[in-house]
C-alpha cells in the first residue's frame, strides 16, 4: 500500500508497516473477577472499520470500533490509525457492581509506546526480542491492599471494586516513525530519586539529634556539619505522639524542639500509629481524635501522610491495616477523621526488598511511562467520600543492613535506570542497633561516618541535579500531576501534549533515546541535558493542550 494499515484479525487487530508485515497486533480483551483463579477471554460481538479500503486493508485516517462483552462488563477497543501513529482507546462499562482482579487487553510488537488513562500497564521483551505490552484498566495483583488479621498474617486483597455504569478506561499510542516520548518519574532534569522515610521505633531526642545534626553536643565544632540537617537532606519521618518503650514522642519538650527544627528544613512529620504500644484497643478513635491534631494543625505540622506502626501481632486498634479502614468498626474506624484532617496519603505496609534485577529501585514491575507499583489507590481503602487512599510501597533491607544495600555505587546504578526508592529504615533507633547508624559513644554521640559519607554523596548528587531529594507526600503530589499530563503521536518527531492538571505543572520532565532538540510550541526549551545517548528536557507546563517538537 506505501503506507501503514490496520487490518481486522480473527481475535482483534493488526497494525501493518507499509509492506504489509505486522508492526503489531492488538490481542483479544480479557478479565479475571476477585472469585476466579484464572483470566477469562471476552467474546466479540461487533466491529466496525471505517475508511479507505484495499482488499482488507485500511489506510491511514481508519478507524476501528471492537466491542466485546465479559461478565458483567462491556469492553470497546476504539481504534485510530494517522500517517504517523495508532491509537488504541481500551475501556470497561461495568453492567453491575464487580470485584475485578484484572482487566485487560494484550498489544504484542511495536516499538515505542505513549500511555494515558485510569488503569496501568506492564512491558515485557518476548522471545523474537520484540516488545509486549498489557494495557489494564485495572490490576489488583499489582495494585492491592493489603490488611492484619487478629493472628497477625498478612491478608491481601486482590481486587477493586468497580460500580454498576462505571466506565474505566486506557490508552496507548504508538508512534509508528517516530521515537518515544518517556515521561521521567522525577522533575526538572534529575535521573532519579531517593526517599528516605522514618518510622520512629526507639528514638530518643539524643539519637534524634545525632542523626539530624551528626552529635547530640551542640557544643561540639562540627555539630551541624554532618547528618540529614548539616548536608540538607530531607525525609518523611513519622513520630509517635506518646512517648513509650524508650521511645520519646512529641510530649517530650526535648524531642519536639528537634522536630519542628527538621520540620522548618522541609521535613515531613507524620504519625508512626501514635504510641510504640501497639494492643488490642490502642490505638483506639478517641486516641486518634486527641493527638491527630498534634500532626496536621498548620500551626504544627500540616501533615497529609499516615504511617502505621507494629501489626505483626494481630492487635485490633484504629490502625489502617487493622480496623481503621472499617466502618461497622466504630470502636477504630477512622477514615473519616483522615478525610476531615486532609490526609489523603498512607503507607501501603508493603515492603520490595533490593535485587539484582531492579537494585534499589522500590518499583519491581517494567512499565511504559510512570511507574505504577509505587503509588496507587485501592477501592478497599477509601475515604468516606469514596476516594481512594493514595497507598505507597517502601523498600526495605531489614534492620542493620541498611549500609549494606545503600551505598553509592547501588544509588549510581539506580540513578542509571531512572530509578525511584523510597527507603524504610529506623535511623536513630536507640534499641537492637544503637551503634549502626550513630555510635553512642561518651560524653558525645557521633553519627557513623560511613553513614555521613553516604550522606555526603546523596547532598552532592542533589546539588547536581542528579538525584530528587523528596518528602514521600512530594513525590506523589508529582506522580499525581504527572500522571495526568497525555501524550499522543500528531506527526514526524512531532507530539500533542495535553495539561489536564488545573494548574501548571513545574519541572514536568521527558526524555527520548537519541539527540533532539526539543521545542514546546515552537520554542526551543532552554532546560535540556544528555544522559547516557538519551535527551532530558523539562518544563513548567501550562494547563491545557501544547505541541512538542523533536528537531535531529
Amino acid at each position: 500500500m506505501g503506507s501503514y494499515a490496520i487490518q481486522q484479525s480473527d481475535y482483534g487487530l493488526n497494525v501493518l508497516n507499509k509492506d504489509l508485515s505486522i508492526n503489531s497486533s492488538i490481542g483479544t480483551p480479557f478479565f479475571q473477577n476477585h472469585d476466579s483463579s484464572s483470566l477469562t477471554n471476552c467474546s466479540l460481538v461487533g466491529s466496525t472499520i471505517n475508511g479507505i479500503r484495499w482488499k482488507n486493508y485500511y489506510a491511514p485516517g481508519s478507524s476501528a470500533v471492537l466491542t466485546y462483552k465479559g461478565e458483567n462488563r462491556s469492553i470497546k477497543n476504539t481504534c485510530l490509525l494517522s500517517n504517523d501513529s495508532f491509537n488504541l482507546n481500551h475501556s470497561v462499562t461495568y453492567l453491575n457492581q464487580t470485584r475485578t482482579t484484572q482487566d485487560g487487553v494484550p498489544i504484542n510488537g511495536g516499538s515505542a509506546y505513549e500511555f494515558y488513562g485510569d488503569g496501568l500497564n506492564t512491558i515485557s521483551q518476548n522471545d523474537a526480542g520484540g516488545n509486549n505490552v498489557i494495557l489494564y484498566t485495572d490490576n489488583a495483583k499489582i495494585q492491592c491492599n493489603v490488611l492484619y488479621n487478629e493472628t497477625g498474617k498478612e491478608a491481601y486483597s486482590y481486587y477493586q471494586t468497580r460500580n454498576s455504569n462505571t466506565t474505566r478506561a486506557s490508552s496507548l499510542d504508538l508512534p509508528l516513525s517516530s521515537p518515544e516520548l518517556t515521561p521521567m518519574s522525577v522533575p526538572s532534569g534529575y535521573l532519579g530519586a531517593l526517599i528516605f522515610t522514618e518510622h520512629a521505633d526507639y528514638t530518643d531526642h539524643d539519637s534524634l539529634r545525632t542523626i539530624m545534626y551528626g552529635t547530640n553536643n551542640t557544643s561540639d565544632p562540627t555539630y551541624g556539619t554532618k547528618g540529614f540537617i548539616g548536608h540538607n537532606l530531607k525525609a518523611t519521618w513519622s513520630v509517635f505522639a506518646v512517648s513509650s518503650y524508650g521511645g520519646e514522642g512529641l510530649d517530650s519538650p526535648e524531642l519536639k524542639s528537634v522536630v519542628d527544627d527538621m520540620y522548618d528544613h522541609g521535613f515531613e512529620i507524620t504519625p508512626h500509629s501514635l504510641s510504640a504500644i501497639v494492643n488490642n484497643n490502642t490505638p483506639d478513635r478517641k486516641m486518634v481524635e486527641t493527638y491527630l491534631p498534634w500532626y496536621v494543625e498548620e500551626e504544627n505540622y500540616s501533615c497529609r501522610d499516615w504511617i502505621d506502626h507494629g501489626l505483626a501481632s494481630g492487635a485490633r486498634n484504629s490502625q489502617l491495616k487493622s480496623l481503621g479502614w472499617d466502618p461497622t468498626s466504630s470502636q477504630y474506624y477512622i477514615m473519616d477523621l483522615l478525610q476531615d484532617q486532609g490526609i489523603t496519603y498512607a503507607w501501603s505496609f508493603i515492603d520490595a526488598k533490593p535485587d539484582d534485577a531492579k537494585g534499589l529501585s522500590t518499583s519491581k514491575n517494567s512499565s511504559v511511562g510512570l511507574p505504577a507499583d509505587i503509588v496507587w489507590q485501592n477501592t478497599n481503602l477509601a475515604l468516606p467520600n469514596g476516594t481512594p487512599v493514595y497507598q505507597w510501597k517502601t523498600c526495605a533491607t531489614g534492620k542493620g543492613l541498611g549500609l549494606t544495600y545503600y551505598t553509592n555505587s547501588t544509588v549510581d546504578h539506580m540513578l542509571s535506570t531512572y530509578g525511584v526508592s523510597i527507603w524504610h529504615d529506623y535511623w536513630p533507633d536507640n534499641s537492637s542497633a544503637p551503634n549502626y547508624y550513630y555510635v553512642r559513644s561518651q560524653p558525645s554521640y557521633m553519627i557513623n561516618e560511613t553513614f555521613d559519607s553516604f550522606l555526603t554523596n546523596i547532598s552532592d548528587q542533589k546539588r547536581d541535579g542528579k538525584l530528587w531529594n523528596p518528602t514521600a507526600s512530594e513525590y506523589i503530589d508529582y506522580w499525581i500531576a504527572a500522571s495526568n499530563v497525555e501524550v499522543r503521536c500528531t506527526g514526524v518527531n512531532t507530539y500533542t501534549v495535553v495539561n489536564h492538571n488545573p494548574d501548571t505543572l513545574d519541572g514536568f520532565s521527558m526524555r527520548v533515546k537519541g539527540a533532539y532538540t526539543p521545542k514546546l510550541d515552537g520554542v526551543p526549551l532552554s532546560n535540556t541535558k544528555p544522559n547516557k545517548g538519551d535527551t532530558i528536557f523539562w518544563m513548567d507546563l501550562l494547563t491545557g493542550t501544547h505541541t512538542i517538537t523533536l528537531e535531529a
